[in-house]
């Protein structure tokens, strides 16, 4: 009788896990399908803690700032780049802002992607030409992932260049 018990408990607790799991993918899915600009975590801050819209995204755009300036600092620290290096990344970063603002509320997928898409070549173009390794930063300041991470601070892992 405890045996049935056993697997009873099992049962449940199995089909309680895929449910959370089944409810957590849907429910990802569906908010990555309503955030398309990076802008509505400051809309989603805003309205959950009635505050202004534009401060929230001036704290967010100011925090981002700072973590790309001491990406940056470290890397010219370990001779990954120059300081002029450094300071044409930084100059490109607010040339681009706009560009990825615009491209990423385009709400045709089709459109949005060949916007990003040219983006990203524009990008690896502009790297190229100014010396800058290859995806070192990203398009607004994102960099290649997390195996990019990884390879900068010499871990295994990684498909990035």
């Amino acid at each position: 009788m405890r045996q049935v018990n056993k697997k009873k408990a099992l049962l449940a607790t199995s089909l309680a896990t895929a449910g959370m799991a089944g409810i957590l993918l849907v429910g990802g899915v569906a908010f990555a399908q309503t955030t398309n600009a990076p802008n509505n975590l400051a809309q989603a801050i805003a309205s959950k803690f009635n505050l202004n819209k534009d401060d929230v995204q001036k704290v967010i755009d100011t925090q981002h700032q700072e973590r790309m300036t001491s990406h940056l600092d470290e890397l010219v620290k370990n001779g990954k780049i120059t300081g002029d290096q450094k300071s044409k990344i930084i100059a490109k970063q607010i040339e681009m802002k706009p560009k990825m603002e615009a491209a990423r509320e385009l709400t045709n997928d089709a459109e949005r992607k060949k916007a990003m898409d040219a983006l990203k070549s524009e990008m690896q173009k502009w790297e190229k030409d100014n010396n800058i390794p290859t995806n070192l930063i990203g398009l607004g300041g994102h960099r290649g992932g997390p195996g990019r991470m990884m390879m900068e601070r010499g871990e295994q892992g990684g498909g990035h260049r």
